[in-house]
């Protein structure tokens, strides 16, 4: 297998094989590439920040790490320009969700340019059109832990899925990126589901749900 890894027009990573693609997202990322060797001991995250939203903070899934200074956001072109200033937070973060140490992280790598995404969603603050920065970055770790559990007893993600207010982020319309956490932790929240989520969740339902439960045994 030669896995590539991309980001879709969606905002999602895209798993191709030889440029055919095998699968999206945090539910093909655990059936892809958690059971190969290779790629036991690496986790793979999207970032993101809303500048306009977040007035100049830089806001990653699950708080992982945060630019709080405006002017150190303006400055970043690159991850080269990025990895310094998100580091103590990103590394912070991570041993919280996920127990391991900064020794423990081999090296943190780029796996995608850095470049703004617009996004139909406006803000309720000023009703402007969010602009998303997407950075796509490897994780590689001396532990391949994948799945992490909840004190509520839902699956999650450490690396994607560290949320904890799930309503706020079905509306940034990236099901795929939420599959997983939908599927396991669905009956622990009352939200109401965009049709493409459900649908999603409904093919998955059968496809899915009984091969990730069997991977999450293994892991845990």
């Amino acid at each position: 297998m030669n896995l590539e890894f991309t980001l879709n027009d969606r905002n999602c990573i895209e798993y191709r094989d030889n440029g055919h693609q095998i699968g999206i997202g945090a539910v093909a990322y655990i059936k892809y590439v958690g059971n190969l060797p290779e790629y036991q001991n690496k986790f793979v995250a999207v970032t993101k920040s809303e500048r306009n939203y977040c007035s100049g903070k830089m806001i990653f899934p699950g708080g992982m790490a945060r630019v709080e200074n405006a002017q150190d956001l303006e400055k970043i072109v690159s991850w080269e320009d990025l990895y310094p200033i998100v580091k103590s937070s990103l590394l912070k973060r991570l041993k919280l969700e996920t127990g391991l140490e900064e020794k423990d992280f081999i090296s943190i790598k780029k796996l995608s340019n850095y470049y703004d995404v617009p996004t139909k969603y406006e803000t309720p603050v000023d009703g402007k059109k969010r602009i998303t920065k997407i950075l796509a970055y490897e994780i590689e770790t001396t532990n391949h832990k994948l799945i992490d559990m909840d004190d509520d007893d839902t699956v999650t993600d450490p690396i994607w899925l560290g949320f904890d207010d799930l309503k706020s982020h079905l509306n940034w319309a990236r099901p795929n990126l939420y599959l997983l956490k939908l599927l396991m932790a669905k009956e622990n929240y009352d939200v109401d589901l965009p049709e493409i989520v459900i649908k999603a969740m409904e093919k998955a339902e059968t496809s899915f749900v009984a091969p990730l439960k069997q991977n999450i045994m293994k892991v845990r």
